[in-house]
């Protein structure tokens, strides 16, 4: 079972991720101001009150009230749940999310693998530039490849011979078990004449590391560079390989900006390389296997738009048909999947080479087909349109595929469309926008909370963290003794601890507590006025508060003779008795 995530490690991983980005991968941002602004994704509108700070790392809608950090929002809107949402935008950066200790008993075993693996891709770079090179060299120049790319990629050789990664790596009894664990090493069935147990999986290919979304080396690809077979062979599954849900190339298309609009998925490691070569980073391939939902799912963490880029042949529109099976239970608005057929005889590495970049983006942007066209265009082609069995086999071809997509506004747009198709004509009420975005939990607007001088002075301590300058350390014992005064002051002690920490990575200090929500709210708080106006506002509530806080401290019997003192009310006794309190509180 997974353990606990540190604190510390939200916090921390909030101030390294801008929200900016992750937010603008999902939907449309426009600048306005120092802001940026997009209708909501989680109600309704027409106009845009959706508002994104970059300074604050904070989100608020104007319009239904939800309001938060990057967190909250990737958690709202991938409809996901937080462990789930802090290891995506880990994994967005490329960092490892620690997990409380003893947690997790395969973790080392992970990391050991991990460790071996990234060996294993060292010792293939060395092999590239050793004396046995010769075919990989001159096979790389064939393709067209150059030392840059295939440096880049961290493209590698596996030379003829049996025993080469094993001689290298396998110095002992444990680090032979892991190669093997890890899916280099193939045990020997039965004895062996020379004693050993094993043998190198990978043997004369051309080997391509497959790297996760952090850059580490989970397996390898390997292209056969003689007359073995397979042409393409694959890691096995390991435990930290897991054919169906990884893609080659992620990790180095994230790092550019480009893919943070559309990326390609195209058939091949080397069609990823090619493009890339040729100034199109923003491509990964499946792993010898068709696109399944968890590529989708991957893909659309990064942009909102797929592009399914398959080879002009039989085998490739056979690919893309599967494709679009998955990719129709994940399209929704935002999330777009399109289809590119190439010429016939054609992959995006020979066509990139042949018309250059320029062309090919032409060619990508203007005939790639919607997920819609094509399904019905490919429908189309199965069946005669002109007579009534086939119009009516079309129905029954496409129907299952339909019942496929979980949003409801573009199934039922399918449906509509398939009856336009087939000539049939079905009454039914008009397809209304969604209130909610399908996809996602209704968002109720959070009830308005009563402000308070507390939660006045929390509230413009998450919006301005500089105003914590105005409490004095001495004022806090005094502080502690108000009911709040525990956020108040953890939110106090993380603004001394870290001038400058940003409103989004303060609230992440409460992720997961039950004040959570109430802190969210207190952050989107509107304000009249500019920053000298708050400014004011949080001086006098600061000053109520120590006000509150010294009556606090006040004896009741001595706060209620002097309330008889000022009515006149207070005889001799009570005046004194009145003077002797005070004489014991100094």
């Amino acid at each position: 079972m997974a353990g606990l995530i540190p604190q510390s490690f939200v916090q921390d991983l909030v101030s390294r991720v801008d929200i900016i980005d992750v937010v603008q991968s999902r939907i449309s941002l426009k600048k306005k101001g120092k802001d940026y602004w997009a209708c909501c994704p989680f109600h309704g509108e027409k106009t845009p009150s959706f508002s994104v700070s970059q300074s604050k790392q904070f989100y608020k809608c104007f319009g239904c009230g939800v309001s938060g950090n990057v967190v909250s929002f990737v958690m709202e809107y991938d409809r996901i749940d937080f462990p789930t949402a802090i290891e995506a935008l880990a994994e967005r950066v490329g960092i490892e999310v620690p997990r409380e200790q003893g947690s997790d008993p395969q973790a080392g075993l992970r990391q050991e693998l991990y460790g071996i693996l990234a060996e294993a891709s060292t010792h293939f770079q060395n092999e590239i530039r050793g004396p046995d090179s010769g075919p990989a060299i001159a096979y790389l120049k064939k393709r067209g490849l150059s030392g840059e790319t295939a440096k880049a990629f961290g493209i590698g050789y596996a030379p003829p011979g049996w025993d080469r990664l094993l001689n290298a790596l396998g110095t002992s009894a444990k680090r032979v078990e892991l190669l093997e664990t890890g899916g280099m090493l193939i045990r020997k069935e039965g004895k062996s004449r020379d004693g050993r147990e094993h043998y190198d999986r990978f043997r004369e290919r051309l080997m391509f590391p497959i790297r996760d979304a952090r850059g580490r080396v989970i397996g390898f690809g390997g292209r056969v560079l003689g007359n073995d077979e397979p042409k393409y062979l694959n890691s096995p599954e390991t435990p930290v390989f897991h054919k169906g849900s990884e893609l080659y190339g992620l990790f180095e298309a994230k790092q550019h900006k480009v893919s943070q609009t559309r990326m390609l998925l195209v058939e091949g490691y080397m069609d990823v390389v090619a493009l890339a070569q040729a100034g199109i980073p923003n491509a990964v391939a499946a792993l010898g296997t068709a696109a399944t939902a968890a590529h989708f799912d991957t893909l659309f963490r990064y942009c909102p738009e797929v592009i399914c880029c398959f080879d002009g042949d039989q085998a490739g529109r056979t690919a893309a048909w599967r494709a679009l099976n998955h990719a129709i239970a994940l399209q929704r608005e935002g999330k777009q999947v399109r289809f590119l057929f190439l010429p016939e005889g054609e992959d995006p590495d020979s066509l990139v080479r042949q018309e250059g970049k320029e062309a090919f983006e032409q060619r990508v942007s203007e005939q790639s087909l919607a997920l819609s066209d094509y399904l019905f265009r490919e429908l189309e082609s199965q069946c005669d349109m002109a007579s009534l069995d086939g119009r009516a086999r079309m129905a029954g071809l496409a129907k299952p595929i339909i019942a496929k997509a979980s949003d409801p506004v573009f199934k039922a747009l399918l449906e509509q469309t398939l009856n336009e198709r087939i000539g049939l004509q079905v009454t039914a009420a008009p397809v209304a926008a969604p209130t909610p975005t399908p996809q996602r939990r209704p968002v109720q607007k959070p009830r308005p909370l009563t402000m308070t001088p507390m939660r006045t002075v929390i509230a413009l301590l998450l919006q301005h963290p500089a105003f914590v300058d105005q409490i004095a350390v001495e004022q806090e014992p005094a502080l502690s003794k108000l009911n709040g005064a525990e956020v108040l002051l953890r939110i106090v002690g993380s603004l001394r601890q870290q001038p400058g920490i940003s409103t989004g990575a303060l609230l992440s200090l409460f992720a997961n507590e039950p004040y959570e929500n109430s802190l969210h709210q207190l952050a989107g708080w509107e304000i009249q006025g500019d920053e000298a106006a708050h400014a004011k506002v949080f001086v006098d509530a600061l000053k109520k508060l120590l006000i509150e806080a010294n009556e606090a401290t006040v004896d009741p019997e001595a706060r209620l003779l002097e309330a008889r003192m000022r009515a006149g009310l207070a005889s001799a006794e009570e005046k004194a008795r009145f003077i002797a309190l005070l004489q014991k509180k100094s």
